[in-house]
């Protein structure tokens, strides 16, 4: 997220007048980064959002049961008047963020936002679907509407609310916890379409391709609100591609194949119990650096480095330190299981291979009929020997995720440039509004 802000935040500094204040709130607002520019004044206006409230046993004990209302009608009042300060001072000609389903705190900005006039632009920087939305809720009594003592009263407030219910095979769902609606309706933010990134009290939303623009339109009804535009930090990634292709046809690529692996989280997503995600993290990472490859482990930004590194360690694998869009270019081979960085290897044309160990199965990446699926590690090993070992595999490969990736976007260095111009606009019909 922040990586997408960076990069659409240093292109509108460069070709628009007028100044940018990048906020980091929510997690973000705990951030250190070791380049300290932005964070100094230089390129941006930064501002840190303070938390509203720390996890005491107070804060806890308002979290169970009918009582988690309250706690987060307090959240939303207290975020409101902290959010309207902020938008008084800065006053903004648009507010772009980057998730709009999470009520602390970018629903409570974008609600605080509307009310005051100021247009909102998503920027799609994920690719969760509804399928995937669904499937980690499917086990969670307090989101379904079939299941438990309170699923007449759920089924009442979809009745009200009925775009925060859906069935996606997997019984009849809330996107939210129950008492969390119930606190949404009340708080007078309820009426939105969670279920759709991009569903929320938004302008306009920026999205990667046409596998999105199709699931938000059926699920919205309401084509005009999205575009297609690719991740801005998507334009650096297409520099480094060419810089690769340039290198690799003066000879000045070569040695052992380089292998990235985007680690999995299936503990962290709540798809593993947490003892199950470790061992197969470990069994993974035996494989890795059994492949005869030049390993690099790519983190997710929120995962704890300091659970992976003894891992990684005793496998003599190496953790990088730079985001995945700087490194995935440089892949010969290409790891993850059911991220959104398939699509951007898949668009580089970088050979791949989807981990499904959490057995999701899901649909996400029907169109790319090319990548092969590893079920669990005893099919791992055998499928890693014949990319690693036979480099025309792997071209075949590659070429064919390319070729099958334009309906989930381009990496062709213009997103950054088709989001710019989506920012103008909506600014210019506030203007004239």
């Amino acid at each position: 997220m922040l990586e997408e802000a960076l990069a659409i935040g240093m292109r509108l500094q460069h070709d628009s007048p007028g100044r940018t204040t990048l906020m980091l709130t929510g997690e973000l607002s705990k951030y250190k980064e070791k380049n300290q520019d932005f964070v100094s004044g230089e390129v941006f206006n930064v501002v840190r959002d303070k938390p509203l409230m720390t996890e005491n046993s107070l804060y806890r004990l308002l979290g169970v049961g009918p009582l988690a209302i309250l706690r987060t009608l307090l959240k939303i009042q207290r975020r409101r008047r902290c959010v309207d300060r902020e938008l008084a001072i800065i006053r903004p000609d648009v507010l772009i963020v980057f998730e709009d389903r999470v009520v602390d705190p970018e629903m409570i900005w974008l609600e605080r936002a509307e009310r005051m006039g100021i247009p909102a632009l998503l920027i799609r920087y994920a690719a969760s679907s509804a399928e995937s939305d669904a499937w980690s809720r499917k086990n969670r009594m307090s989101h379904s509407l079939e299941r438990g003592p309170l699923a007449p009263v759920r089924r009442l407030f979809a009745r009200r609310y009925p775009a925060h219910a859906l069935n996606f095979g997997m019984g009849a769902q809330l996107f939210f916890s129950f008492w969390d609606s119930v606190a949404l309706a009340l708080a007078g933010m309820a009426r939105t379409n969670p279920w759709v990134a991009g569903g929320g009290r938004v302008t306009n939303a920026a999205l990667q391709g046409d596998i999105d623009f199709d699931e938000a339109s059926q699920l919205s009804g309401c084509d005009e609100r999205f575009q297609i535009t690719g991740q801005p930090s998507w334009d650096k990634m297409a520099d480094l591609a060419q810089q690769k292709y340039r290198l690799r046809e003066m000879g000045e690529i070569s040695g052992v194949p380089v292998l990235i692996c985007a680690l999995p989280q299936w503990g962290e997503h709540l798809q593993l119990a947490w003892q199950d995600h470790i061992k197969k993290i470990e069994q993974l990472s035996a494989l890795l650096e059994r492949s005869g490859c030049k390993v690099v482990l790519s983190l997710h930004p929120k995962t704890q480095r300091e659970i992976y590194q003894p891992i990684a360690d005793r496998y003599n694998l190496q953790i990088s330190d730079h985001p995945l869009s700087v490194i995935l270019p440089g892949a010969d081979l290409f790891i993850a299981s059911w991220s959104s960085t398939l699509r951007w290897a898949a668009m580089l044309g970088i050979p791949s291979v989807n981990l499904d160990w959490a057995q999701q199965r899901y649909t996400l990446f029907s169109r790319l009929t090319s990548l092969p699926t590893s079920e669990g590690p005893e099919d791992l090993g055998p499928l890693l020997s014949r990319l690693v070992d036979n480099a025309s595999i792997r071209q075949s490969l590659g070429e064919g995720l390319k070729e099958e990736s334009s309906a989930y976007g381009s990496v062709d260095g213009q997103a950054g440039q088709r989001i710019l111009s989506l920012i103008k606009n909506i600014v210019a019909r506030g203007n004239h509004g």
